[in-house]
């Protein structure tokens, strides 16, 4: 079940969510494996979910901090299971096609990490 989403784009609203100084996150690279990491953990806090995915990259047509259209960093996180992060490649160089390919990698990318690390129920 989705609990809910943080859609973040402002550096500013990020440093909100994620409880860190603009110039922290500045510093690990907006566009980064620490900040997609970060950003699951801050959607697991904020809305007290099992999973939280966190993306952040760039969709073009510009530069972002000297990365191209197309660079996009995943974090999955959940408590006591998994926390994780990596690029993505292979998205496209157009706007929406990033975007499209980003959702469904980390929707494959999430399906393989639940196939490995089955949430465990009381019984």
């Amino acid at each position: 079940m989705l609990r809910g989403g943080l859609v973040t784009y402002a550096t500013e609203v990020k440093s909100h969510f994620l409880h860190q100084p603009v110039a922290e996150i500045e510093a690990a690279g907006v566009v980064s494996e620490e900040t997609a990491l970060a950003m699951a953990r801050a959607a697991v806090a904020e809305t007290a979910a099992d999973w939280g995915i966190g993306l952040t990259g760039v969709a073009g047509p510009d530069l972002q901090e000297g990365k191209p259209a197309g660079t996009v960093y995943i974090g999955i996180y959940s408590p006591g299971r998994v926390a994780f992060s990596q690029l993505l490649s292979g998205l496209g160089t157009e706007r929406n096609e990033i975007r499209e390919a980003t959702v469904a990698a980390s929707l494959r990318l999430l399906g393989t990490i639940l196939e490995e690390n089955p949430l465990r129920r009381e019984q």
